[in-house]
């Protein structure tokens, strides 16, 4: 399969920052999660009902690589690609840029795995597969 690409656009929260108005460092996990949350709307795949369904994306492997600091008043743009699918996994990498600078802010990546509700690693859903089959930009993170 090749790379499937999106992009979606955060705002910078004032609850988000630290005193020295800075985004705090563990937001930026908050960014990937809305970013895959997000990227699934744009799939057209409902979260929820996936869940529902027994099936749920867990993080097993979270990184960021901080290269500029996010300030308040910023918009970041986060383009993600899914670089490797797997049977129950799913890699996924991220590029946070500033919308206000065009600077690249952070790089990150996730590893997901799919479980049931035992807990058990399970089949990624066909439906989840077969859209990001027919969706994708055309823009690579990396």
């Amino acid at each position: 399969m090749p790379p499937v690409c999106w992009q979606t656009e955060i705002y910078v929260r004032t609850y988000e920052l630290d005193f020295y108005g800075v985004v705090n460092n563990a937001v930026y996990l908050h960014y990937f999660e809305e970013a895959r949350l997000d990227f699934l709307r744009q799939l057209g795949v409902d979260f929820f009902k996936m869940v529902d369904d027994g099936i749920v994306p867990v993080v097993a492997r979270a990184s960021v690589e901080y290269k500029v600091p996010i300030r308040g008043g910023d918009i970041i743009i986060v383009k993600g690609e899914v670089v490797k699918l797997g049977r129950s996994s799913m890699e996924m990498r991220y590029v946070l840029s500033s919308k206000v600078s065009g600077k690249d802010m952070a790089l990150g990546e996730t590893l997901l795995v799919f479980i049931n509700d035992k807990g058990k690693p399970t089949r990624i859903p066909d439906s989840l597969r077969e859209a990001m089959a027919a969706f994708s930009l055309p823009a690579r993170t990396a």
